[in-house]
C-alpha cells in the first residue's frame, strides 16, 4: 500500500527544510572550496537549460543533486544536519505527485531558478546574511 502524500505535507516539510538548509548555508559559505563552487555553477547552468524547456522532471532532479552537492560540504563540519538534510530531502521525494504538480507552474520554477543562481552569487561573495535568506526561501513556496 502506498501513502498518498498531499500539499500540506509537503509544505511542511519544505518549512522544516528551509530552517535546516539555512543554517546549511552559514556553515557552507565559510568553507566552500573553488572545485565545488565551479561544479555547483555547471549544474545550476544545467538546471537553467531544463528551465528553458521546461523539463520538470529534469529540473526538479538537477535541483536535488544541487541541494546534495551543497550538503556534503557539510561533512566533518556538521553531520547530524547533513543527515537531516537528506532524511527531508528523501521525504520530499516520496511526494512526486504534489512536488512535480507545483513544479509544472511556470512561476514555481521560475521562482527556484533565480534563486539557484542568486545562492550561487551569495556563495562567491561570501555573503551568509544573503545566503541565508535566499535558501530558507528557496524551500518555502507558495504551495496550493
Amino acid at each position: 500500500m502506498v501513502k498518498e502524500v498531499s500539499y500540506k505535507e509537503l509544505k511542511e516539510i519544505f518549512q522544516v527544510l528551509g530552517v535546516l538548509d539555512k543554517l546549511a548555508a552559514g556553515l557552507i559559505v565559510e568553507h566552500i572550496k573553488l572545485p565545488e563552487l565551479t561544479q555547483l555553477e555547471k549544474m545550476t547552468n544545467r538546471l537553467e537549460r531544463a528551465y528553458i524547456v521546461s523539463e520538470v522532471e529534469k529540473f526538479i532532479e538537477l535541483n536535488y543533486s544541487i541541494h546534495e552537492t551543497l550538503w556534503d560540504s557539510l561533512k566533518n563540519k556538521n553531520d547530524f544536519l547533513m543527515k537531516e538534510l537528506n532524511y527531508c530531502a528523501n521525504q520530499v521525494k516520496m511526494c512526486s505527485y504534489p512536488l512535480t504538480s507545483t513544479f509544472k507552474n511556470p512561476k514555481t520554477m521560475k521562482r527556484s531558478m533565480i534563486a539557484h543562481k542568486e545562492i550561487i552569487e551569495a556563495l562567491k561573495s561570501k555573503d551568509k546574511k544573503k545566503l541565508e535568506i535566499i535558501t530558507y526561501d528557496h524551500w518555502v513556496p507558495p504551495l496550493p
